[in-house]
């Protein structure tokens, strides 16, 4: 405050010095080096009276810590926190044990009913497995899909296809579609049968057999209780399902579903992402689906 213009001041050395007068009308205190200041002690706070900023805490304990324990903590000082503590874990609501025993009620009624259908299940795929080595054509004036798929674990990528042909064996539609960021098998198999079956309904197919590889999620759609891990993807089906005449479901193996797995196999071993939908079969594929037009085998 007690500098001098000087003989030749730069611009911002003036602007300074213009505004000191002002500066000293405002004052309150002057620090100088500091060390007679005290922040918390000084009466530097202006409002009817000077005030400083700390005063001697004579209601209350400024650190807030209980008397009676070295660490300053109480039984119920953890509690009282943790009380006003904006936290949905600690606000949630109250645990009740009797919640617990009926979902583990719940969960082992479905465990039990789902064992009591296990090897009736096996038994039926295995009869499928054993007797079935070739295509079956459907009964007349119903129509039969056959859905492939292919999933590639590494790189997340689903290949599906369907092949829809009469009684005669003809292949009147065919599909291919690529699915992406595919994070598990069961997905691979949902997504397939669900736009297979969303695709029939699509092209007004009343009357359909869908025969693929897999039964786990046919026993969500017809069996809910016994497949209640697949709950979710069985109301999914059933929700289309319901939009068809007459519709059935049939476990087939590879080499009975091979036209339909080769065009979704396409996908990832050969990268054919195109999706498509066309008439007849694909000309590449012409010596399988002649193969199993002429090994014909008629449906009961």
């Amino acid at each position: 405050m007690e500098a001098s213009m000087g003989s030749r001041p730069s611009y911002a050395w003036r602007s300074i010095m213009y505004g000191r007068q002002l500066l000293e009308k405002g004052l309150r205190r002057t620090i100088g080096s500091g060390k007679e200041t005290y922040v918390w002690l000084d009466k530097w706070l202006f409002r009817d009276t000077p005030l400083a900023p700390l005063r001697k805490p004579n209601l209350f304990n400024v650190d807030l810590k209980w008397v009676h324990t070295h660490w300053g903590d109480t039984v119920k000082s953890g509690y009282w926190l943790a009380s006003r503590l904006d936290c949905s874990d600690i606000r949630r609501e109250e645990f009740s044990v009797w919640d617990t025993v009926a979902k583990v009620i719940e969960d082992s009624t479905f465990w039990f009913e789902a064992q009591e259908c296990k090897d009736e299940e096996i038994e039926t795929e295995n009869r499928e497995f054993q007797h079935r080595n070739r295509w079956e054509a459907p009964t007349a004036g119903s129509f039969k899909c056959n859905v492939g798929l292919q999933w590639s674990k590494q790189k997340k990528i689903l290949g599906a296809s369907w092949v829809l042909r009469n009684c005669d064996g003809e292949a009147i539609l065919h599909s291919r579609r690529a699915f992406g960021n595919v994070g598990s098998y069961l997905d691979a198999k949902f997504l397939s049968l669900m736009w297979a079956t969303e695709s029939m309904r699509s092209h007004h197919v009343e009357k359909v057999v869908f025969e693929v590889e897999f039964g786990d999620l046919f026993g969500a759609v017809t069996k809910p209780k016994a497949w209640s891990a697949f709950r979710y993807q069985g109301n999914e089906l059933r929700k289309v399902l319901a939009g068809f005449k007459e519709w059935d479901f049939m476990v087939v193996t590879s080499r009975v579903n091979r036209c339909a797995h080769a065009i979704a196999k396409s996908v990832t071993t050969e990268k054919r992402y195109l999706s498509y939908v066309a008439r007849g079969n694909p000309q590449w594929l012409n010596d399988l689906f002649e193969a199993d037009k002429l090994g014909l085998g008629r449906g009961q």
